[in-house]
């Protein structure tokens, strides 16, 4: 029988701690399955971010820099050619598919020089001379002159790119283009920077051989000279790049590099001609390109390349975003097994007393009751205060439109009154076609504003009596709404009204001051 008293009495304290070990059992499975979602979710968002960084398309905005022997290459006849320097400077775009490879195009100014040197004579033979008509033979001889020339040239380069990482976290890069460029001239000339040459002539009458005679035509010229260059209009090219890019923050890159171009198309038009033309055409020096010396030109490049690399696209912003992400859940999993701990500790204090776990589970209970009904009341408050926002935002609106009507029609109504002057011999203003417009304007805002009329005062100088000068202001009002009316204002809410002689704007006694005052006046109101 005690036994069986014991039991009943120890009923109510077993079934409670049963109880709470089911809740402690059912906390720890809730969080375990909250632990495993963060976690997926973590690897997924991983990925993802990694996708970001090295997968996504990107797209870069690129300036570089190129120095080297950028030369115009050909052969001269009968002299030397020599290496110039030059350079370039590149705007480009530049679309990454995928981490490997991608494409560019983009605009160049490229600067070529080059030179020759020739120590030569040439001979022209039976020559009619133009003071005396006798035949004669002209020698043209060369000593160390020295042509330097200098071709501005517009390049549009088209680029294939691969691109191929290197280093920690794939930081820096190695890129090789290929493609191909089209080049426009822009600027060419040459320019003798050394030497001499004479012109001698030789008659086989005489027997004689004529030089330094400056009247004649038998000159010795120095350097000095310089003129524009024979090239045509485009170039057609192929281009080479290889260079390393190097991280400087997430969106720009340091580029360095080589680069190498070749143009296929003769770069001049061939011109058979002498270096030098005979006296009887003026002793003139034309420049290589543009004699016979030289048949085909080719422009081409070597040298190095720097500059730098922008990323304009967002896929690394968005890749921080995600991380930021991945930090908060991370902080939030800490923050859970923290409570759960916590969760734990309490369940085991719990199991001490039965009556103290029903106590917190009925706080708890309250507790929970106030929370929802805290939160309902704070969901209620905000609902308000959204739909006086909403009605504040709808008022301060209304005032805007209003506000600009308004403006809208002083500015009609004063463009109007500054231009709506008459002659004194007729009763219809000089009409601009600004006038044109702001009369068009009124009448499309008498259309959209049914509650809007317009009072049209006409006025007249002094120069007639009063009785005459009513006639004149009203006839000036008509011809102003007659105008309005034309352009589909509606003639029942327009008022005419006579002011005569009674309110000038100006001197009565100049004829610029009467001009003024013969006028017409609108006023835009509402009823």
């Amino acid at each position: 029988m005690k036994k069986i008293i014991f039991s009943l009495l120890m009923l109510p304290f077993c079934v409670s701690m049963m109880a709470q070990e089911v809740d402690t059992v059912a906390i720890d499975a809730e969080q375990a399955r909250i632990d495993s979602m963060i976690r997926v979710k973590e690897v997924e968002d991983s990925i993802y971010v990694d996708s970001l960084r090295k997968n996504t398309t990107a797209h870069y905005l690129n300036v570089f820099f190129g120095l080297g022997a950028n030369e115009l290459y050909y052969k001269p006849l009968d002299g030397k050619w020599g290496l110039g320097f030059g350079g370039d400077f590149r705007f480009q775009y530049q679309l990454m598919f995928n981490k490997n490879w991608g494409f560019s195009f983009g605009v160049q100014a490229s600067a070529y020089r080059s030179s020759a040197v020739y120590n030569y004579t040439m001979t022209q033979y039976n020559l009619t001379h133009p003071d005396n008509g006798q035949l004669y033979d002209l020698k043209t001889t060369f000593h160390d002159w020295k042509e330097k020339q200098m071709l501005i040239q517009v390049e549009v380069p088209i680029m294939f790119n691969f691109r191929a990482p290197f280093g920690k976290k794939d930081k820096n890069a190695f890129i090789l283009g290929a493609g191909f460029s089209v080049g426009i001239p822009v600027y060419n000339n040459y320019t003798t920077v050394s030497g001499n040459y004479e012109l001698t002539g030789y008659h086989p009458i005489t027997n004689v051989e004529y030089s330094n005679l400056v009247n004649h035509g038998f000159v010795t010229s120095e350097y000095g000279v310089e003129g524009v260059s024979n090239y045509r209009g485009a170039n057609l090219g192929a281009l080479l790049d290889l260079g390393f890019t190097f991280k400087m923050t997430t969106e720009s890159d340091f580029y360095l590099g080589l680069y190498g171009g070749y143009y296929f198309l003769n770069s001049i038009n061939y011109v058979k001609q002498d270096l030098v033309l005979d006296p009887a055409q003026g002793a003139t020096y034309v420049g290589t390109f543009c004699s016979d010396r030289v048949r085909e030109v080719n422009p081409f490049n070597a040298g190095i390349r720097l500059g730098f690399r922008f990323r304009v696209d967002k896929a690394n912003q968005r890749a921080k975003d995600m991380q930021d992400k991945l930090a908060e859940a991370r902080k939030n999993l800490r923050e859970l097994e923290e409570l759960k701990t916590k969760l734990k500790n309490d369940s085991i204090a719990a199991a001490d007393s039965a009556a103290m776990a029903a106590k917190r589970l009925a706080a708890a209970g309250e507790l929970n009751a106030a929370a929802r009904k805290r939160a309902a009341d704070e969901e209620a408050a905000k609902l308000a205060l959204d739909r006086e926002l909403k009605a504040l935002r709808a008022e301060h609106d209304s005032v805007l439109r209003k506000k600009k009507e308004i403006e809208e029609r002083k500015r009609i109504a004063g463009h109007i009154n500054s231009i709506a002057h008459f002659d004194s011999s007729q009763d219809f203003p000089y009409i601009s076609d600004e006038s044109q417009a702001a009369l068009r304007r009124l009448a499309e805002l008498m259309n959209e504003n049914p509650n809007v009329y317009v009072m049209v005062f006409g006025h007249a100088d002094n120069s007639g009596d009063a009785d005459k000068n009513i006639i004149y202001g009203q006839r000036r009002a008509v011809a102003m709404k007659k105008i309005l009316v034309q352009y589909g204002a509606d003639p029942e809410r327009i008022v005419c009204v006579s002011r005569g002689d009674l309110d000038p704007v100006a001197d009565n006694a100049t004829p610029e001051g009467r001009a003024l005052n013969r006028r017409a006046e609108i006023d835009i109101q509402e009823r």
